[in-house]
């Protein structure tokens, strides 16, 4: 519009956006968006949005449907996601993405959106059969790519964080694109906000995460967990003997971050192929209050293997007490369990008897102290186990009816899996998993086994997907590329994962509403509806079904009408 005069600027724009108020219905937002819709054509670019479920591929066709704008519906505190993909008809370097202040009901400042641009990486061998090899979308670095070929295809990453304070209703922004400092085109972004705040989870989320190289500090990466709906964490102590001020400051910091559950450090046991080794050592690197001079590992049995050796139990029963009265004066022991052997084969009767000897000292020391097993309930531990993390593998027959009488002996039922977040598979597979957690009334989950799992093997994920067996199982955040980023990378797994986690959310907000208007049937006939998303745990070791919705527009049918159910609910 260079040369244009004001009056006539502002006419245009003005009819520019009526126009797109008309086509996007009366009142702006007649109902979710087309999950892809080209949004602008011209002799330069071929611009269309796209939902984030949807995996974009370099040489994908324009879509044959339109839309004018990229559109987006949220609650308050809630963050949502929309991908818009750049065409270029001839090559183009130099590209860069800004987005305007959000006009509406008030103004939102730019900066609640956040843009980042999808990078591709190679797979050489699929995870499974509904897999595949190839270049697949992931990484989500800030940085812009040197340049994109002609007709190839650049997906861009819009994030939008609603503020708690933020007016419900309608509002507009632009993204705009340009290339060497020249306008390519300017993308309307609509995005509708409901009447009512999404309240905080009840669900425990676990992870881990080694911050690696290229970081400024490994708290940036406990950071990016907490921002990704990650609120159980211990501390990390690298110096054991330091006392209790190293392990303060972290733990001041994760309350900072937003971490409301602890692990207790007091020690594990490195376990044999998941038994209870023969001649089991108890170590503890990392606990803060251990004497300089004193051993890193301790003998647990006697000589004769019948039972504690006198030494480590005066050690570990000194320990829990100390432990347990400084969290409590801490005032964060009542939202703290310890846990001191991973995955254990609970059909061995040693390991049995074992884990059993030292839950009985645990709770001899500190009756409240809450210990938690990571695997499926087995009788004779019951009693002793306040929380168990179920491997989704073993949740059939016999552990289903185990997983039930601990619940009933008050045990809280947590739930992992290893195989969800697939680089090669449907984005649905972690989208969903989250409506499978609900469904199974679990309170607790570990996001994987880890999320940089590079950081340990030397691997460069940016290269190399494949850990184990699976194409990014242990990668859901990436390393810088040089010394000119700064890590952690998301990828889109994991924001697809914090999405999962707000549907949680909301499903958690749905049933505490059902359950107070009992003569709700909309609610009702909702809940009943979304008890189908995800019937049956995802396969780990079997990856040839998909048991949950694939079709990501389903999902987001069934979420918009959730979200008037609730705001109709709170207009009352």
């Amino acid at each position: 519009m260079k040369g244009m005069n004001t009056s006539v600027r502002w006419y245009l724009m003005c009819a520019a956006q009526i126009a797109c108020l008309i086509s996007l219905g009366a009142d702006g937002f007649a109902g979710p968006p087309p999950a892809q819709a080209t949004l602008i054509e011209n002799n330069q670019v071929a611009v269309w949005c796209c939902h984030a479920c949807v995996k974009v591929f370099p040489n994908d066709a324009v879509p044959a449907g339109r839309s004018q704008a990229a559109t987006l519906f949220a609650a308050r505190s809630e963050t949502e996601a929309v991908q818009i993909v750049l065409r270029p008809k001839q090559a183009m370097s130099g590209l860069a993405a800004t987005v305007s202040d959000f006009e509406g009901p008030m103004k939102l400042p730019a900066s609640i959106a956040t843009v980042r641009w999808v990078a591709y990486v190679p797979l050489k061998q699929a995870s499974g059969p509904k897999g595949g090899t190839g270049l697949f979308p992931d990484p989500l670095p800030l940085r812009a790519p040197a340049s994109i070929a002609a007709n190839q295809n650049q997906p861009v990453w819009i994030t939008v964080r609603v503020p708690v304070s933020a007016k419900p209703g309608d509002y507009r922004a632009r993204v705009t694109f340009t290339a060497n400092g020249a306008t390519l085109c300017a993308v309307p972004l609509a995005l509708h906000v409901w009447r009512f705040e999404l309240p905080p989870t009840a669900l425990k989320v676990m992870a881990s995460a080694r911050a690696g190289s290229r970081s400024r500090s490994p708290n940036d990466y406990i950071r990016n967990m907490t921002d990704h709906g990650v609120n159980t964490l211990g501390a990390h102590v690298p110096r054991p003997g330091q006392g209790w001020k190293e392990h303060d400051d972290q733990i001041a910091f994760l309350k900072s971050a937003g971490v409301r559950h602890f692990i207790m450090p007091l020690g594990w046991v490195k376990h044999e192929r998941h038994r209870w080794p023969a001649n089991a050592m108890w170590e503890m690197q990392g606990v803060p209050i251990l004497p300089r001079d004193s051993p890193r590992a301790l003998r647990i049995a006697n000589e004769a293997g019948t039972d504690f050796d006198p030494k480590f139990r005066e050690t570990l029963s000194n320990l829990i007490r100390q432990s347990v009265e400084h969290y409590r004066q801490l005032g964060i022991l009542d939202h703290s369990f310890v846990r001191f052997i991973d995955e254990p084969l609970l059909e061995d009767q040693r390991t049995v008897d074992w884990i059993a000897r030292v839950s009985k000292l645990i709770k001899e020391n500190a009756p409240s102290l809450r210990i938690l097993n990571t695997r499926s309930p087995v009788p004779a531990l019951i009693p002793l186990t306040d929380i168990w993390s179920a491997h989704t593998d073993l949740w059939g027959p016999p552990y289903g009816a185990h997983i039930e009488a601990a619940r009933q002996a008050g045990s809280e039922i947590w739930v992992y899996h290893n195989s969800i977040p697939l680089i090669d598979y449907s984005l649905m597979r972690v989208r969903t998993f989250a409506w499978a957690l609900w469904k199974h009334r679990v309170t607790g989950t570990g996001a994987w086994w880890d999320l940089t799992a590079w950081a340990m093997t030397g691997q460069n994920p940016w290269e190399d997907t494949l850990y184990g067996p699976w194409n990014g199982g242990g990668v859901l955040l990436y390393p810088p590329r040089d010394e000119d980023e700064q890590g952690p990378i998301d990828s889109i797994r994991w924001e697809v994962w914090r999405d999962s986690l707000e549907d949680h959310r909301l499903l958690e907000l749905a049933t505490s509403l059902a359950k107070k208007h009992p003569g709700n049937a909309e609610l009702k006939r909702l809940l009943a509806e979304a008890d189908a998303v995800c019937p049956t745990w995802p396969g780990v070791r079997d990856l040839s079904t998909e048991p949950y919705w694939t079709d990501p527009m389903k999902l987001e049918s069934l979420r918009h009408r959730m979200y008037e159910a609730v705001e109709r609910i709170a207009d009352n």
